[in-house]
């Protein structure tokens, strides 16, 4: 995936879910959405370039515990919980790509992994004393723009060399 094309989904997702976390505290859908837009951007772009690194599970779930904490240190939250977060959402991530292998939705499994590592980052953020919704927003970037981009990308081509005769 382009590292622009990651950076936009990332934006959109952090003022996504900054706007569900600010309706579910009564505030307008649109309040700070510049810097989630701006965090989720950068997030978007790092997780992918994570991706594109392979570092191996260790480092890459290191690399997206540092990418987590920087994404929640900007925003004005504890790096630690960002961390928590970033780390869960990429382990399960990892976990369900590596569930989803033969999957022949690529849509299906991208899908999958996003709303895991968002549900894992969630409570892991929770777990270290954060916001449910900043580790949400950090575990699905981390598992939408690196393990689920590159799952996706996988998925196509084994389907592409399958009607190719390649395979």
């Amino acid at each position: 995936m382009p590292i622009l094309l990651a950076g936009l989904v990332g934006a959109f997702i952090g003022v996504t879910v900054n706007g569900i976390a600010n309706i579910s505290h009564g505030q307008n859908f649109f309040h700070n959405w510049g810097m989630a837009a701006f965090t989720g951007f950068i997030g978007g772009a790092t997780a992918n370039i994570i991706g594109d690194a392979n570092l191996g599970f260790l480092r890459s779930t290191l690399a997206h515990a540092h990418l987590g904490a920087m994404m929640t240190g900007i925003s004005g939250g504890n790096p630690l919980h960002g961390a928590v977060a970033g780390a869960f959402g990429s382990i399960i991530g990892t976990g369900i790509g590596k569930s989803l292998e033969n999957t022949q939705s690529a849509w299906l499994a991208g899908g999958i992994m996003a709303v895991s590592g968002g549900i894992a980052g969630g409570f892991g953020s929770v777990i270290a004393g954060g916001s449910f919704w900043d580790g949400f927003r950090n575990g699905t970037i981390s598992a939408l723009l690196n393990h689920a981009a590159h799952q996706f990308t996988k998925i196509v081509e084994k389907k592409r060399n399958s009607v190719d005769g390649n395979q």
